[in-house]
Order: C-alpha cells, then structure tokens, then sequence
C-alpha cells in the first residue's frame, strides 16, 4: 500500500487508468464500502483522506487523486465492456461519510444502475446463506489476453493471477451473485437506506 502510494494519491489513481481502460470484463464484490468505480466526488474524498491518514503521507493532493478517478469513470459507459458489481446491503448503511454525501452516494447507485453496461447487485442482510458467508473485497478484471483480482488489505493489495486461484474467485463471485437481488428490489434496498438516515 505505501509503495503505490509512495508518489502521493494522484499518481496512485493514474497508474490503473490504463487497466480500467483495456478491461472487457470487470467483477467486483465489496462487503464494506461503495466500489470506487461507483463513487461520487466527495465519497472518494473521504476514502482517499482515510488513506492518507493511515499511511501518514506527507502530500495533499487528495482533490487532484479524485478528479482522477472521476474521470476514470468514463469507462463505465463503455459499450465493449462489462461492469458487475455485488455488494452486501451493509455497505448501504455503513456511515464513512456525513449524511448529505450518503444520501448523494445512495441516490448515484440507483442512476448507475440504468448505465446499459452496469449491473449492480445487492445481497440482503437477511438472506439465507450457508454456504456463501461474506469475504473479503475483491475486484476480478479480465481484458485482451490477461486475467487478474486485485484484494486490497490493510497493509497493502494482493494481485491474483494464478488460474486456479482466478477460478475460485470466479465461482466465489457467481455464487454471491446469486444471492444478490437487482432492478427493483435492489433499488428498494437502497431507497430504505436513504430513508434511513437522519433528515
């Protein structure tokens, strides 16, 4: 983690545009927070704040590092690609940021959801899962000719490329997205979250 960071936040988002931008397919799972890709401008801010206090770096270009990865955003609407994403209706709830920005985050989700190349899937806290319990956030990219999942840790992330790994994460994936609900009721979710917060 600080050795991408070394170079400051700005640099950091730079150095994966070029993987974002070759993806053909992309699935990502997040038990804790909004994927990045998912972010609006003042929730990446937070994020990446939180990040500069954790590794105490010493640069404040924090507002350059977001419009980065605003802009990176672009490849959502990309027609040769997919965009998948699974996350555990907890993230809706989790407070990282004050209420007026939860609320804009929440509302982003349900536009981003109508994108042609999106799907957002959602797994309700209450749902019956066994054999399927939350696992760590990870990120699978797929683009011409190479395969990865990217496992970001406390300390650092973990790049996966071995095949037998990469195919655990596949089926780790399909099987959570199995769980999860879309379209209508996935919106549902995130309007009671919205509902929820404070006025």
């Amino acid at each position: 983690m600080q050795r991408l960071h070394r170079a400051g936040l700005k640099q950091a988002q730079e150095s994966v545009r070029s993987e974002f931008e070759q993806v053909r397919l992309y699935r990502c799972y997040q038990p804790m927070v909004v994927p990045g890709l998912l972010q609006i401008a003042n929730y990446t801010a937070t994020a990446l704040e939180s990040v500069n206090d954790l590794l105490g770096l010493s640069g404040d270009d924090v507002a350059e590092a977001v419009v980065e990865r605003m802009d990176r955003q672009h490849v959502l609407h990309r027609p040769d690609a997919r965009w998948l994403f699974v996350v555990e209706e907890q993230v809706l709830h989790h407070r990282v940021c004050v209420p007026d920005v939860h609320r804009a985050q929440l509302k982003h989700l349900r536009a981003v959801m109508s994108y042609p190349s999106v799907s957002l899937g959602i797994i309700p806290s209450d749902v019956d899962r066994p054999l399927r319990w939350p696992c760590e956030g990870f990120a699978m990219m797929e683009g011409p000719g190479w395969r990865k999942v990217n496992v970001e840790l406390v300390s650092g992330y973990l790049q996966i490329t071995t095949p037998s790994e990469l195919a655990l994460y596949r089926d780790e994936f399909d099987a959570l997205a199995a769980t999860a609900v879309h379209g209508a009721a996935a919106r549902a979710l995130i309007a009671s979250a919205a509902e929820s917060l404070a006025p």
